[in-house]
């Protein structure tokens, strides 16, 4: 009868049947002969440890089997344990997801020996993620671990109780971070996150009242001085930029002149990354001699539309310059990528975006910028536009942060006009 195919972790003692057997030992005791009888029970078991099967054989002396068995289990367990030791590198998916995750994926994100190392937040962030799942998986074995239907229900308990945005981030660092890493240390065959799209979000009802922990309580944010400064240097910036790689020196020169205009508009108008990139030929135009950038809700992280005036006139000459370059056609991106003429991929330009920001706090001095994102304009904007008595109605419209916005759209010229005149006091 042929042996059942182990998996990893696995052994067959279950199904293995102790024999016992008699030996006979005669020695001269005297002058006379005496035989001795002793009994024995033998077990040959078969244990999987790293995919290569070894044989092994378990002896007890008398007649209990139940004994040898026992002691089988017991040597099994032991080979597990040197061979499976948490630390050494030597994992399967019989070891614990729980400890796994501790053990070798939030100490990497601890250690942050990464060839980009991770800012403080985001490290912060990932840590906390990862602590989440490792909360609702310790104790579970990998293989248990990595079933879609067991995954799914994990993110949805994360959503209920750290409400759905949190579960949407755990399920990408998890992705990266954990089903990655034991993909390439052939713990797993492969990441059961990448070809799936699980549903990881429930009902806003079912979500309970819970704090934004992973959020700081407010934005930080640049003074008033150190966001004139950037701005007056992105204005005097040349965009020329060389050959790199793949990417001739004129694609390169886009990209640069991209990021430069981009980070303009959002230090002059505070528009989200997001709302940046999306926007089109056809949402910019002007209304009674104002410069409008035209936010659709789609666009909008708050799925509410909006009208978002450029009061200073330098960007507008800049994005005037900008829509004379570009193709005629209303679907065109205004920041395109540099290649394709697309909507710059979200990744691509957060990453580009990334890189420059810590360039222009070296060459600034303003350090601040390597620790934040492009959220910094909106919080810079909003703190000196409260300084100068805009009334917090008029600036949540503005910024589109608002639920009621305005009645959802910030239209109404008579306060646009009113709103800048405060905007260009001081």
């Amino acid at each position: 009868m042929s042996r059942r195919r182990l998996e990893i972790g696995e052994d067959n003692i279950a199904e293995s049947k102790p024999r016992k057997y008699t030996k006979e030992k005669t020695k001269t005791v005297n002058g006379h002969k005496v035989t001795h009888k002793k009994t024995f029970c033998e077990m040959q078991w078969y244990i999987n440890l790293d995919g290569t099967v070894s044989k092994h054989c378990t002896r007890t002396v008398g007649n209990d089997t139940r004994a040898c068995t026992q002691q089988a289990r017991a040597h099994a367990r032991k080979l597990r344990d040197l061979h499976l030791l948490p630390g050494s590198g030597n994992w399967n998916m019989y070891n614990d997801m729980g400890e796994f995750v501790d053990k070798v994926c939030i100490a990497s994100v601890k250690a942050n020996e990464y060839a980009s190392p991770l800012r403080p937040r985001t490290q912060a962030r990932y840590l906390r993620c990862l602590t989440l799942f490792h909360e609702r998986t310790q104790g579970m074995l990998i293989k248990d671990a990595i079933v879609p239907a067991t995954l799914s229900n994990v993110f949805k308990d994360i959503a209920v109780n750290h409400g759905n945005p949190s579960a949407k981030q755990a399920a990408k660092i998890v992705s990266r971070y954990v089903m990655e890493v034991a993909r390439n240390r052939q713990v797993i065959a492969s990441n059961p996150l990448r070809p799936l799209t699980l549903e990881v979000t429930v009902p806003d009802e079912m979500v309970k009242p819970h704090r934004g922990e992973d959020k700081p309580e407010g934005g930080q944010a640049l003074s008033a001085e150190e966001r004139r400064r950037v701005v007056n240097h992105l204005l005097k910036m040349n965009p020329t930029a060389p050959a790199r790689k793949r990417w001739s020196a004129e694609q390169m020169t886009a990209k640069r002149l991209n990021l430069i205009d981009m980070t303009l508009t959002q230090a002059t108008c505070g528009l989200r990354v997001g709302e940046c990139r999306l926007l089109k030929r056809e949402n910019v135009y002007t209304r009674d001699g104002m410069f409008i950038l035209e936010v659709l809700p789609e666009a909008s992280k708050t799925k509410r539309g909006r009208e978002v005036p450029v009061f200073d006139e330098r960007v507008v000459k800049r994005l005037r310059r900008r829509l004379r370059r570009l193709p005629k056609e209303p679907d065109t991106p205004l920041f395109p990528t540099p290649v394709t003429g697309k909507v710059w991929e979200r990744g691509n330009c957060q990453k580009a975006v990334r890189a420059f920001y810590d360039e222009l706090a070296d060459e600034l001095d303003i350090p601040l910028l390597r620790e934040v994102g492009t959220h910094v304009w909106r919080t810079t904007l909003n703190s000196e536009w409260a300084d100068k008595h805009v009334p917090v109605e008029r600036r949540a419209a503005y910024f589109g942060h608002s639920p009621e916005m305005n009645r959802s759209r910030y239209t109404d010229f008579t306060d646009l006009t009113a709103l800048r005149e405060q905007v260009e006091q001081g």
